[in-house]
């Protein structure tokens, strides 16, 4: 439809799949194609020769995987068409490159460039986030009505449905109709965008396993908690090349309560902090905090004196190359200037029984949202050492 629709010299079609591409370049043989694929599906010379080809004026369709972003230089080519879009802001602008040079035979000829992009659809999704992108980079792509583009994405969708309504992951899912991946990966791009945040309800679980190994200990008994999650601890931790046995109940209470007790305790229960995740998240948007200082009330209740840690960074490998301490007060002041706007990744933490009760969060914040998050992390962390100190409450 779209080569139909334009008188064109030359034009070039990016798509992601080569199976795709193979199919539109035996489906178009009439415009006498040529087909550029990266170097897994064809040779360094293969593809050079591709690129000379695609120069000659006989040939009208030039059809392209991501090998022919920065190698194409056609500047006869008057129409592009995105088939597969991209968020990568780099390769969004490359590929609008391709037909932006003059062409000195026809230096007045209008180039056009077609997205074709199916609405709740990832492809669709990329194309608004890649026009946005490029826009901030400075490359504005005229003639699109973003608001209107905008309301054919999933990323609209879930802000209607989040709109005074934080939410869990498995919420979001069932009230879109999508699987939980696919939800996951999109509420990580908009965490990433600082579009949404997340915060924790209390760790329920964890707790209260940390609860049963306190029965474990001091009273010798293995309840549900434990008996289903300890062989599970064992796959996971560094003692898995060493334990040969078989894990039995008894074994078990045997270890954990025996000479090295305090070394076992501490072992098992920053197994059960690392457990806290995505599941225990509330999801909201940024311009909903008032709602949810009204409605989660209680999961932001610091006592003001209360003095914890965070370590963070900028990148999964370095998010423990910055370090504060203090009240929530104290921490926010001290990290608001190396963290605002920026993507960070946290990990919050206290001194526990035996053991740190931790907590991460990463995004993208404000300055509002960032000092919103440091309470719920003062706070989860306050009542984990609460209850876990306090017999009582297990």
């Amino acid at each position: 439809d779209i080569l139909s629709q334009h008188d064109f010299d030359k034009a070039i079609v990016f798509v992601d799949r080569v199976v795709v591409a193979k199919k539109l370049y035996n489906t178009f043989k009439d415009l006498n194609p040529v087909l550029l694929l990266g170097r897994i599906h064809s040779s360094v010379q293969e593809q050079q020769n591709a690129a000379k080809e695609a120069a000659n004026e006989d040939v009208k369709l030039v059809i392209s995987t991501s090998a022919g972003e920065e190698g194409i230089d056609l500047p006869s080519a008057d129409l592009l068409i995105i088939w597969s879009n991209t968020v990568n802001v780099v390769r969004f602008i490359q590929r609008t490159g391709r037909i932006m040079r003059k062409n000195k035979n026809k230096p007045d000829k209008l180039k056009i460039v077609a997205y074709i992009a199916t609405p709740d659809t990832p492809d669709y999704d990329a194309l608004v986030y890649g026009l946005e992108a490029a826009a901030k980079a400075g490359v504005e792509v005229p003639g699109i009505d973003m608001k209107s583009l905008f309301k054919g994405t999933l990323g609209d969708k879930v802000t209607n449905l989040l709109q005074t309504n934080p939410a869990a992951i498995e919420d979001i899912s069932k009230g879109l109709y999508i699987e939980i991946t696919r939800a996951k990966k999109w509420l990580r791009e908009q965490v990433n965008r600082g579009k949404i945040f997340y915060f924790y309800l209390f760790p329920y679980d964890p707790i209260r396993r940390a609860c049963a190994v306190k029965k474990a200990v001091y009273e010798g008994i293995l309840d549900d908690w434990i008996a289903q999650d300890f062989p599970k601890f064992f796959e996971k931790s560094p003692l898995k090349s060493f334990v040969t046995i078989n894990l039995t109940p008894k074994w078990f209470l045997g270890w954990i309560s025996g000479p090295n007790k305090h070394g076992a305790i501490s072992m098992y229960l920053n197994y059960l902090y690392n457990q806290l995740a995505t599941e225990n998240r509330i999801y909201a948007l940024t311009e909903d905090i008032p709602i949810i200082l009204t409605d989660y009330y209680d999961y932001f209740q610091v006592p003001s004196d209360f003095k914890f840690e965070v370590n963070y960074g900028f990148s999964i490998k370095n998010r423990g190359e910055y370090e504060a301490y203090g009240t929530v007060d104290e921490i926010f002041r001290k990290i608001k200037d190396n963290c605002v706007g920026k993507k960070v990744y946290f990990t919050f933490s206290g001194d526990g029984w035996y053991t740190k009760p931790k907590i991460s969060y990463n995004g993208v914040y404000s300055e509002e949202v960032l000092k919103l998050i440091i309470m719920n992390a003062g706070w989860i962390v306050e009542k984990a050492n609460d209850i876990i100190r306090d017999n009582s409450k297990c």
